[in-house]
């Protein structure tokens, strides 16, 4: 029998549940321009638990919008909605005005910069700046730019979370915060984490930009299609942890932006992240009732894993209150299709093992000259803590991180000391 706290835990998954279902509902009417969420019984819904859950997929004014045009909603809810929704726009325009600022200091030194999601997104996916929420300012620099750009940033009274940051191989950005105002901006000269091994190049997608115009401003952003292949491995990484990450990609395809689909699909491919693009366009349009491209329908019925992961995310989405991390949704070897690409993940994972710690350094200690040789104390040093069950399962990880280089270089045989790597 159901003790109390176990009555109350399935009363809490029940609640969520209901109101999953019904935030998506909601969106989902945004997007058709329908008067979804008729039959809500709206006598048991828990009003302020349904406003916190869009607070945290983070789809707030977009959720108000739906609300507030539908008939049958209660007056207190609309009320409510509304003040968290004008708290979240005040909030997303002062960000906003600072985007506009760190473009135009960036545009005066000179750097070309590239903005990512944020307004340019909100205006592309659902015509409006202030409609997406976000939290901190994405900008994508040439990696050769970084030091000129972050010299400009820091003009503005930014300084880096860490001033040990460095734009070395394996890092793709650096965190900055305004020191008065708390502002974040994530300075990118990559935009992929390393362990996903997706390559990025900023050249390319410089001439492929397009133009959003933000309170009279020309900011300059991703191309469209570059737009749905970013969001895609985004998120991938974070497990499409959040709605609104969904309902970004749901919007773009609503909004009706010319995409060349078989070149995307073909650059997807090439770079070996098509998996991910079918699956999250797979998931966006199965959580609101959109039609896949036709160029895209084939090639995602014809992956029996893509159909399993957006199955899994769409109903993993609904199935939990708030935005969680699902390892099996998360793990960057679900969502890739090529051998090579999965070597070439489970040899960064091994590097990292690998790698030398401040334990290590602290039981061998040596001069700088030397520091290279840390990386033969750290198994010596494993071995004598955890015995030699660890040594052998370390030597098996090293057989793994030679067989990763090799995979590199096979694939890019220009690749100098490829084996230190």
């Amino acid at each position: 029998m159901p003790t109390v706290l176990q009555n109350r835990e399935l009363g809490a998954v029940h609640r969520s549940v209901a109101e999953m279902a019904i935030l998506s509902s909601l969106l989902r009417s945004r997007l058709s321009g329908t008067t979804g969420g008729q039959d809500v019984d709206w006598a048991d819904l828990d009003e302020d638990n349904l406003i916190q859950a869009a607070s945290r997929h983070a789809v707030t004014a977009l959720a108000y919008d739906a609300v507030a045009a539908l008939p049958t909603a209660p007056a207190t809810l609309k009320t409510s909605f509304r003040r968290a929704a004008e708290q979240e726009t005040l909030r997303v325009c002062a960000l906003t005005a600072d985007l506009i600022q760190v473009c135009k200091v960036l545009e005066d030194a000179e750097v070309p910069a590239l903005v990512l999601k944020g307004p340019v997104l909100s205006t592309l996916a659902f015509g409006c700046p202030a409609a997406r929420s976000f939290s901190d300012i994405d900008v994508f620099v040439p990696k050769q730019d970084v030091g000129r750009a972050l010299e400009s940033i820091r003009g503005m009274g930014f300084a880096p979370a860490d001033e040990r940051w460095s734009a070395a191989a394996g890092s793709k950005d650096v965190t900055l915060y305004h020191s008065e105002t708390g502002t974040c901006v994530e300075l990118h000269w990559e935009l992929y984490v390393d362990l996903i091994h997706v390559p990025s190049d900023f050249g390319s997608a410089w001439r492929r930009r397009q133009s959003v115009r933000i309170a009279g401003v020309l900011i300059q952003t991703l191309g469209t299609a570059d737009t749905y292949l970013y969001l895609c491995v985004h998120g991938a990484v974070h497990g499409w942890s959040h709605l609104k990450w969904l309902y970004d990609v749901a919007g773009l395809l609503q909004s009706g932006h010319v995409v060349n689909w078989p070149e995307l699909l073909h650059r997807a491919t090439t770079r070996g992240c098509r998996r991910m693009l079918l699956t999250g366009i797979s998931a966006a349009c199965d959580l609101f009732s959109l039609e896949i491209p036709h160029a895209l329908i084939q090639p995602a019925a014809s992956d029996r894993v893509v159909k399993k992961l957006a199955a899994q995310i769409v109903r993993d989405i609904l199935t939990t209150g708030g935005p969680v991390r699902r390892p099996d949704l998360s793990h960057p070897m679900s969502y890739r299709e090529r051998t090579r690409d999965k070597l070439a993940i489970l040899g960064i994972k091994v590097q990292d093992k690998w790698r030398p710690t401040q334990a290590d350094q602290e039981w061998m200690q040596l001069p700088d000259s030397l520091r290279c040789l840390h990386v033969l104390a750290r198994p010596v040093r494993l071995a004598r803590t955890y015995g030699f069950t660890w040594l052998r399962s370390l030597l098996s990880a090293a057989v793994a991180h030679a067989i990763f280089n090799t995979c590199r270089f096979i694939a890019d045989p220009a690749q100098q000391h490829f084996w230190l790597k």
